[in-house]
Parts: C-alpha cells; sequence; structure tokens
C-alpha cells in the first residue's frame, strides 16, 4: 500500500504517504498530512503526493530558510535549464 486516508474527527482527515525505508536503519518513512474538507478532497490530496512523488517532484516539508531551500532546489531540480542559466542561480540565492 503507498498510501491511504484515515479519517478523523468532523470535516478532517489524515493522507498518509509511504515514502522509501531510511538507508540506516530499514525502517519505513511515511508523509502525514492533515486534510480539511470531504473525503472527496483528501483524495485529491492523495493522489497529488503520489503523482509528486512519482514524478521526483515531491520534496519532504521541513522548516527551511528561503534561502536553504532555493539551494536545494537548485541541487535537487534544476537539471533542463542552460548552463549559463544555472550558473547566475548561487548569485541571485545568496544576494
Amino acid at each position: 500500500m503507498r498510501g491511504h486516508i484515515r479519517k478523523r474527527s468532523k470535516g478532517s482527515s489524515t493522507v498518509v504517504v509511504s515514502l522509501r525505508r531510511h538507508p540506516q536503519t530499514g525502517k519505513k518513512k511515511h508523509q502525514w498530512q492533515s486534510v480539511k474538507g470531504t473525503n472527496k478532497h483528501a483524495e485529491q490530496v492523495l493522489a497529488d503526493l503520489l503523482r509528486r512523488l512519482d514524478t521526483g517532484m515531491f520534496i519532504k516539508p521541513k522548516k527551511l530558510t528561503v534561502g536553504e531551500f532555493l539551494r536545494q532546489w537548485q541541487r535537487d531540480y534544476v537539471t533542463s535549464v542552460r548552463p549559463v542559466t544555472a550558473e547566475g542561480y548561487p548569485q541571485k540565492v545568496d544576494s
């Protein structure tokens, strides 16, 4: 099972998606996301999370500064731009 929805109190659910296993401990990692609204909305959130995982666009939420986020984005996701464009990113992020 890659993901499921847990019903909570009135009008809210929790979407749980299985991530990869921790490389050192072998324990499964999960992403939990609270969703307010209908079950249909929770299903849409689940489908979106799974799609982002499948396409490599999922970034596990964590507390980052904007600069940290941009450096991570540049390192992990900037692959389809010209080299000259990519060379200019660090200057823009750090300024």
